[in-house]
Formats: structure tokens, C-alpha cells, sequence
């Protein structure tokens, strides 16, 4: 379904570029953009976040800007492109010239968002580059809470039926589906408030305006190093390797585990040699460069790469899981 062109379209293409350009001079491709994708790239790269800045994925993709600068000789700009639970983002890119440019921080969100609401484009509009990083999530309260893990919470939640609030990025979003899970599988019951960001979240829980959130470890590290914020819980398969002595959800007898994705996606109609060398200088960020490591290892990120093919097959799982997920909450778009 996100599939990027095939190679006989583009040997086609090529086949009609070399007949049709007979009495240019050369320096022009099909397109008479001067030869731009034999230079790619030779302009500012631009990354769009869905989120503000401080959430998960602006923070990301700053780091990856940040690497991908030490690797080209083009700046490397990061806009937030913030509205419509990551719908404003996503037609950004979608409406952006096919050339390598204008390139998406991608996570489940993108993918959800269309599923639930009606919007003007989806990842459908996108070829995939690559998947880097599975980000988990994490459950976090005010320092100064008695609560100490999420069976604490969860005792108070059953004192204080639909009292406990809990702060969630958007309706639809990961965070948001574990609180539904926990009423659906577990009769929890629970104030759930969404959030268009992680900024925003994290900001209302060290506030106090809720009482618990669900978050990403990376966007909650400072208030924690600042003594604001403690992490109580993980929605992980195992304990992260940084928070040792913080417990899952699963060995409280909670079997909830959610993983986030972060990755990049294009505009469709880009071609197949920028996807390429995307892929190539992604790879490379993640392998070899120090620095993004540190941010990943330090945010309890774990590398999880995927080319564009393998990308687009994950991404086809991802909406086909959450399609009949979000019909049986009732939240799937009629």
C-alpha cells in the first residue's frame, strides 16, 4: 500500500526524459529543474513536526537535524507544524514538491489520526523513508505523589472512581489507547484527557492540572532531573535499560505494552534515487554518529531501523491493526 515506484516506471521515465530533452543542453532534467536531483541535495532540507516544540517528535527530529548537518552541506531547518492531531503536518508535506525537501517526522499518530477524523491527506499521500527509533511510554506523576507504581494509581482510581485524571497526546494516539485499555480489558475507570502534544502534557502533570500522564521518557527528563516529575511505570515488554527499577505494566498484571515509532516520510512522486540517499544518510546517522546515539540512549529510545520498503510494509500492519483496534472502541470514522 506505501509502496515507492516501481523500477520498469522509472526506466520509462527515463527512456521518455532522454527522447523528449534531444535539444537541451543537458543541464536540464525532465522537469527543467536544472539537474537537481543529480546535486541532491544542494538547499535547505526542512523537517515537520506534528508536535510543538519540547514534545517527542520535534525533539527528534532537532537531533536528527542536528546530525544530518554534520553529515551534508545544507542547513537543516525544523518546523512545527502544529493542528488537527497531526492532520496540518502531514497535508504540509503531502501538498510539498516531490524533491526531497520538505520530509515528515513520522509516527503512529499519522497513521491513527486519518482512521479516526476525516482529513484532507494521510500517509497514503507519502512514500515511506525509514523507520530509525521505537520510542516506549512511559507513566509519570508529580514528584511530591505518594504513588510510587501504577498498581498505587490504580488503588486510588478504584477509591475515586472517575476522579483520577490522566493526561494522553491526542484521542487515538497510543497513550490515549492504553487508558481505553485499561477500562476496556481491566474496568478501570478513569478521566482521560487528550493533549495535541507532549509539551503540553508534561507541562499540565508537573502543573498539577493532571494527575497522572502518559508520556515519552524523553519529553518528561528534565522536569525529572529537575526534581518535578517521577516515572512510575512503562508500557514496555521489559524494564528499559534506564529505568531499572521502574516496573512494566505487565509484571503488575497489567498485559498492556505500546511501542511508538519515529521515522521519515516524503512526499509521493519523489523519486526513487532521493529516497535512496535518505535511506543511506539515516542509516548512517543512526549507526555512526555519537552524539544521536547519546540522544536516543538517553531518552530510552531503542534503534529500530527499517528501510523504505520494509517501512511501508510496517506502516501497512500498523493501520490494519489499529483499524479493527479503534472499530472496537468505537472510534473508527463512520
Amino acid at each position: 500500500m506505501f509502496k515507492r515506484i516501481t523500477a520498469l516506471l522509472v526506466v520509462g521515465l527515463l527512456v521518455i526524459g532522454l527522447v523528449t530533452g534531444c535539444g537541451n543542453s543537458g543541464t536540464e532534467d525532465a522537469s527543467g529543474n536544472a539537474g537537481e536531483s543529480a546535486k541532491y541535495p544542494n538547499k535547505t532540507i526542512y523537517l515537520i513536526s506534528h508536535g510543538k516544540a519540547g514534545g517527542g517528535m520535534d525533539t527528534y527530529l532537532r537531533q536528527l537535524g542536528k546530525a544530518m548537518e554534520e553529515k551534508i552541506d545544507v542547513p537543516v531547518v525544523i518546523e512545527d507544524r502544529v493542528g488537527g492531531a497531526s492532520a496540518v503536518a502531514t497535508s504540509h508535506v503531502a501538498t510539498s514538491a516531490p524533491d526531497g525537501y520538505v520530509l515528515l517526522g513520522t509516527t503512529n499518530t499519522h497513521v491513527i489520526t486519518p482512521l479516526t477524523t476525516k482529513t484532507e491527506h494521510s500517509v497514503h499521500d507519502l512514500v515511506p523513508v525509514c523507520r530509525m527509533l521505537v520510542d516506549p511510554l512511559i507513566l509519570t506523576v508529580r514528584a511530591d505523589n505518594p504513588w510510587n507504581d501504577l498498581e498505587d494509581v490504580l488503588k486510588a482510581a478504584e477509591e475515586n472512581p472517575g476522579e483520577i485524571s490522566w493526561g494522553t497526546a491526542q484521542a487515538g494516539s497510543p497513550a490515549y489507547m492504553v487508558v481505553h485499555e485499561l477500562q476496556q480489558k481491566y474496568g478501570v475507570n478513569v478521566k482521560s484527557i487528550p493533549f495535541e502534544g507532549g509539551a503540553q502534557l508534561v507541562t499540565a502533570v508537573a502543573g498539577g492540572h493532571v494527575d497522572v500522564a502518559i508520556a515519552e521518557p524523553g519529553e518528561v527528563e528534565a522536569q525529572v532531573q529537575a526534581g518535578k516529575l517521577k516515572i512510575i511505570g512503562t508500557f514496555t515488554e521489559e524494564r528499559l535499560s534506564g529505568l531499572p527499577d521502574v516496573k512494566t505494566a505487565k509484571e503488575q498484571g497489567y498485559d498492556i505494552v505500546v511501542e511508538k515509532f519515529r521515522g521519515i516520510m516524503a512526499p509521493k512522486g519523489t523519486s526513487p534515487e532521493v529516497i535512496d540517499y535518505l535511506e543511506g544518510l539515516f542509516k548512517d546517522i543512526l549507526e555512526n554518529s555519537e552524539a544521536f546515539k547519546d540522544f536516543y540512549t538517553g531518552a530510552n529510545m531503542e534503534p529500530a531501523w527499517l528501510n523504505s520498503e520494509e517501512f511501508g510494509n510496517y506502516l501497512d500492519r500498523v493501520e490494519q491493526e489499529n483499524t479493527a483496534y479503534l472499530e472496537s472502541l468505537g472510534l473508527l470514522k463512520k
